[in-house]
Parts: C-alpha cells; sequence; structure tokens
C-alpha cells in the first residue's frame, strides 16, 4: 500500500512506527527509528493504526497545531514495512 502527498521531500526515505498519542484529544503521530517525534498533517486513513511500521519521505509543514507534539510535517511516499 502507498499513498503520495507533497511535492517536495527530504530526499532520502525514514523508518517509523505510527503511534496513537493520547494528549488533546488523541492524534497518530510517527516516532523515528532515529527517535524524532513527528506529527504528519496528511497521514492516510490506510496507516492511522497504532504500532504500523512504514518507510516515508517528508517535509516540514509551514502550519501550526494545537497538539504540543512532534514537528509538523507533510508525508510523501508513504509505504507499509515489516
Amino acid at each position: 500500500m502507498s499513498s503520495k502527498a507533497g511535492t517536495s521531500t527530504t530526499g532520502t526515505s525514514t523508518l517509523g512506527t505510527v503511534r496513537k498519542v493520547d494528549l488533546e484529544g488523541g492524534f497518530f503521530g510517527i516516532v523515528t527509528d532515529g527517535g524524532q517525534d513527528l506529527y504528519p498533517v496528511n497521514l492516510a486513513e490506510e496507516f492511522r493504526r497504532d504500532g504500523t511500521r512504514i518507510r516515508f519521505s517528508h517535509q516540514a509543514a509551514p502550519v501550526f497545531t494545537l497538539h504540543q507534539w512532534g514537528s509538523p510535517v507533510t508525508l510523501s511516499d508513504v509505504q507499509s514495512v515489516q
């Protein structure tokens, strides 16, 4: 499964785990394998399951969010991985 969004990316793929974050009403975030917390503004419904492993590219999203967690990013080239 894959989902595309955005045009400019980091240029490299990143591995991470989708996490359900139970703050401020709840939302889905990504914790990268490098330990970075990312707040995806366009995570497709098909990947919104706690524990889902994904490979993706991203760029900083120029938005402010109500969630005080992670860096806002726009995702592209999202794929499920085992």
